[in-house]
């Protein structure tokens, strides 16, 4: 059996750290990496490490605010820290649960096995050509998996200029709202940016978070998927989020559930059936897309 870390990242406080402990379930090593906080005694930790880091802060434009790079330096200190003593480290937000083992310990088992990021659904986009748009290496930041060795390969884990993520003025697209040059899903990626760093911060490679939606970058987006990503349905992964709650109802009632992989998509990249992929019609789900388009045509869906 392979050493395994289960390590959430985020706001220490206790819905958070119950959370937490639904992991002890798996008989694996628990830990929570958070901000440095005046009072913290007051929490029963348990068998839970908790590991305090200094706070990088976040960018807020608006009524939004910009966190990739507390994302970042968190997946830094983990790899550096703990990429040592484990074989498998999986870091997921610690507003997650987990609600089912037998569930979460088959994706594991299946993960493990290949030599590939293991990461979820949400909110990882799918590359077919009936999405409403196109977004490159939007890859969930909720939950990934991984050999330390192949994280370290695929995160980024420089520091960023998270000032440079945020557009001068919304653009709008396809009747898609973009506050950003890239969102949080794309740039803790290192895939994103230029992999010359010793001139400064890094360079992101692109500037809006889209792309045209044609059938080769469909294919090539999920060529990509397939070569690099494992990917679990999170309904069936053995995990709930407390802040988002996923099930059948709140799928189809949300617009952005469209841009979201779903089981068959999932199914077709894991099983490398692409061009199946490419032209799959998910049809429900398009439909109430368009109906919401219709009745709210001058309020473009909102992507952060």
């Amino acid at each position: 059996m392979d050493k395994v870390l289960i390590a959430l990242q985020g706001t220490l406080n206790e819905k958070t750290l119950n959370c937490a402990k639904t992991f002890l379930k798996l008989k694996y090593d628990v830990l929570m990496i958070s901000w440095r906080i005046n009072q913290f005694s007051k929490y029963d930790f348990g068998e839970i490490k908790v590991d305090f880091i200094n706070d990088p802060g976040t960018v807020n434009y608006g009524l939004y605010g910009v966190n990739a790079l507390r994302q970042i330096v968190s997946n830094r200190y983990i790899l550096d820290n703990y990429g040592v003593f484990y074989d498998y480290i999986i870091r997921l937000r610690n507003d997650i649960e987990l609600t089912n083992v037998k569930q979460f310990k088959r994706q594991l088992n299946l993960a493990i096995k290949k030599d590939k990021i293991w990461t979820i659904n949400i909110n990882t986009t799918s590359p077919r050509l009936l999405n409403p748009v196109s977004l490159p290496n939007h890859i969930s930041d909720w939950f990934f998996g991984g050999k330390p060795k192949k994280l370290k390969e695929y995160l980024q884990l420089d520091n960023i200029d998270e000032q440079k993520l945020i557009s001068d003025k919304s653009r709008i697209f396809k009747n898609l709202e973009f506050r950003r040059n890239a969102q949080n899903e794309q740039v803790i990626w290192s895939m994103a940016w230029a992999s010359d760093s010793s001139k400064g911060s890094p360079k992101l490679l692109f500037d809006k978070p889209w792309r045209n939606n044609s059938r080769k970058n469909s294919y090539n987006y999920a060529l990509f998927l397939s070569r690099n990503f494992f990917i679990s349905p999170f309904r069936l992964s053995g995990l709930q989020s407390i802040k988002y709650r996923i099930n059948i109802k709140g799928w189809y009632r949300s617009s952005y559930s469209l841009f979201i992989l779903n089981n068959f998509e999932i199914y077709l990249i894991n099983n490398n059936f692409l061009r199946v992929l490419l032209f799959y019609p998910p049809i429900l789900r398009l439909i109430l897309f368009k109906i919401k388009n219709f009745l709210k045509k001058v309020e473009p869906l909102s992507m952060q």
